[in-house]
């Protein structure tokens, strides 16, 4: 799909609209519309843009509120996902009655047969409207797209943003040809397609009951001549529901019509996840179910097979695979794939970065970052690394160096104050300490992760707020300095930050706070009202913000019913054939032998707590003098009392089941 969206402008508030004449108010939206997904460049999908966009505004009653059309709209910089975006400012009068709008869009209108649409459309008109094919369509993006979105206006706001996921109203179809031996002389010479519907639907998937007949026939490629296929692609080398990983060894055949009207007639071809749908010998026809007839040759031997095609749905795009045998047979492999997460190739599903050998060495990076690999660190400044090479190499070698939250997988909020202390952890500052991770995901092109918190109370949260300091003294060519903290984004050769923050404060800055950070007005640690709280460097007058006197509402019920505050966190990927699963984030390094046990904080050699897919985050209250936050990760002994040092006792909370008990600490 793509996604098409009404943002507010940066610096838009949500205040009252400007009230024009009785009963009446303006409002503003600004139009955003984000095509098909980029990874690399600046093209989308095919380069190809939009002839027109026509949008209409209805109310609760589904009468007309505004229409507007926008010519050749053009597209301009990138959202966090890499998708690029067109906006456009509107400003539209709306009754004080209205409640409720619901918004139409259709992009390329002009572009389907049959299509009439105008500013007198109703909303039955839209919903219904029909087309009985295509024309003068160039391109991925020039043919008919629908999308609608409803928005509540009750509330009187001038700004309301709004998202409408549209889709394209028609499938896709691309062929690639190989053949088995590269000394067989093979030529494609026509190729046709029958059991053409006599209609497509804009705003809905087509139902057999919607169509007509079937009659029609048309010849996507013909070549007197024939057109050579110069490949090949030995069986040997291609196993079962493999080929769209091979496509170097496959020749496209250019189709007068590679745009196709929905036909819902036979199954979908569901391959196993991770291969290709191989095509049965014999397979049946279907009754009005696509057929597609190939022409051809073999070492001069005239041939014909005909290919009775899956159910084409809307937005989808199929990719059939064809390797002709020294027999002569279509040996055909299929892959269906969400339109616009499609690459001129398809890649294999990315792994986990080697946990036996160092990837990042000076010999082994161009390798890990030409291919589809993933890695999770714990972030360190690029300060005395400079480049992405040098800094992963140090952190994947020495587990027990980075950010002390993020490798120790806990938080504490208020947090201390190193810049008061030196480390010693006897003062506070508001706000959360922040758990970071440099995330990178290589490949493959079209993948997207996602990081997630199985969190049901709430209790942490992502930060995207910008970051001007940990990329500052990076070298690599291309790199901005200045980064936001994200929750998703694309396969790329940069690594991107992932901040985990707890949302409640365990003791306040003052005595009976809630411990809800939005009711509570936490003053920023670097706002001149934080800096009247600040105590200076005296480490007596601290100690008293550590006690239970300071205690939140919130942070009590915690203490006293000696409640866990913990969460798991886990990054998905999806990939361009709509796989999604979760990625191994945490392994295990016990089959590494250079790095030694000792240097790992948790068991089995894993670099944070939990298993291989999640990692175990806790919000701890923070400890007055603990120096190293070690101390508040640990694993203690629950038979331990009695020692000088008040870390060495054991608490309620002092339960790790993940810590490694030979780890030797680090400051």
């Amino acid at each position: 799909m793509s996604i098409f969206s009404l943002l507010a402008l940066p610096g838009c508030r949500d205040e009252e609209a400007v009230q024009t004449s009785e009963g009446t108010r303006t409002v503003t939206v600004n139009l955003g519309i984000a095509m098909s997904r980029v990874t690399e460049g600046s093209s989308i999908g095919d380069g190809s843009t939009p002839k027109d966009m026509k949008v209409w505004i209805f109310d609760q009653n589904n009468s007309l509120v505004d229409y507007y059309e926008i010519d050749n709209p053009t597209f301009s910089g990138s959202d966090a996902l890499g998708e690029l975006v067109n906006t456009n400012e509107h400003v539209f009068e709306l009754d004080n009655t209205v409640t409720t709008l619901n918004f139409y869009a259709v992009l390329n209108s002009e572009s389907g047969t049959g299509l009439s649409l105008t500013e007198s459309s109703s909303v039955t008109g839209i919903q219904n409207a029909t087309f009985t094919g295509l024309q003068n369509v160039t391109g991925d993006n020039q043919v008919p797209i629908y999308g609608t979105a409803t928005v509540n206006v009750s509330d009187h706001k001038n700004t309301y943003p709004v998202t409408i996921e549209t889709k394209r109203a028609v499938s896709k179809l691309e062929l690639f040809f190989t053949k088995e031996s590269a000394s067989s002389d093979l030529k494609i010479k026509r190729i046709t397609l029958k059991n053409i519907p006599d209609k497509g639907l804009l705003a809905r998937e087509i139902a057999l009951i919607d169509i007509a007949n079937y009659d029609k026939t048309e010849t996507l490629f013909e070549d007197s001549n024939g057109k050579e296929i110069t490949t090949d692609l030995p069986a040997s080398e291609s196993p079962v529901g493999d080929f769209s990983n091979h496509p170097d060894n496959f020749v496209q055949i250019n189709l007068s019509q590679a745009y196709l009207l929905e036909n819902p007639n036979n199954n979908e071809w569901d391959p196993t996840t991770g291969s290709d749908y191989e095509y049965p010998e014999a397979a049946p026809s279907i009754e009005n179910a696509y057929v597609l007839t190939v022409e051809y040759t073999l070492d001069g031997t005239e041939k014909t097979q005909a290919i009775c095609l899956p159910e084409i749905k809307r937005n989808v795009w199929n990719k059939i695979f064809v390797r002709v045998n020294d027999n002569g047979e279509l040996i055909i492999q299929y892959k269906a794939l969400p339109w616009q997460l499609v690459e001129s190739s398809i890649g294999y599903a990315p792994q986990p970065a080697s946990t036996s050998e160092n990837p990042f060495t000076e010999d082994n990076y161009d390798e890990f970052m030409a291919g589809n690999n993933y890695i999770l660190l714990p972030l360190e400044k690029y300060e005395d690394y400079k480049t992405t090479q040098a800094l992963f190499s140090y952190l994947y070698n020495h587990p027990e160096a980075g950010d002390n939250e993020a490798r120790l997988c806990i938080v504490t909020r208020p947090t201390y104050d190193n810049s008061v202390d030196e480390e010693e952890h006897w003062s506070l500052k508001t706000g959360s300490a922040g758990a970071r991770y440099l995330f990178m995901l290589t490949g493959p092109k079209g993948a997207t992760w996602e990081a997630h918190l199985d969190d049901p109370d709430g209790n942490f949260d992502f930060s995207t707020s910008p970051n001007n300091e940990d990329f500052a003294d990076c070298t690599d060519e291309g790199f901005s300095k200045e980064v936001r903290m994200v929750t998703h984004g694309i396969a790329r050769k940069q690594p991107y930050i992932i901040q985990i923050n707890a949302t409640h404060l365990y003791t306040g800055y003052e005595k009976g706070l809630t411990g809800v950070s939005e009711v509570d007005e936490e003053p920023r640690f670097d706002s001149d009202a934080y800096k009247k709280l600040n105590l200076g460097t005296d480490k007596e007058k601290w100690k008293p913000y550590f006690g239970g006197d300071y205690l939140t509402n919130w942070g009590k019920d915690k203490w006293e019913n000696e409640k866990v505050i913990e969460a798991e966190f886990y990054i998905t990927v999806k990939l361009t054939d709509g796989t999604e699963y979760n990625l191994t984030i945490n392994p295990s390094y016990e089959d590494n032998t250079d790095i030694e046990d000792k240097n790992f904080p948790f068991l089995q050699k894993r670099r944070f707590a939990g298993d291989n897919e999640r990692i175990w985050i806790r919000h701890l209250r923070a400890q007055y003098g603990w120096q190293n936050l070690e101390y508040l990760a640990r694993d203690v002994d629950p038979n331990a009392s009695g020692n000088e040092e008040e870390w060495d006792n054991f608490q309620w909370w002092m339960v790790n089941k993940y810590w490694n008990p030979k780890h030797e600490w680090s400051k």
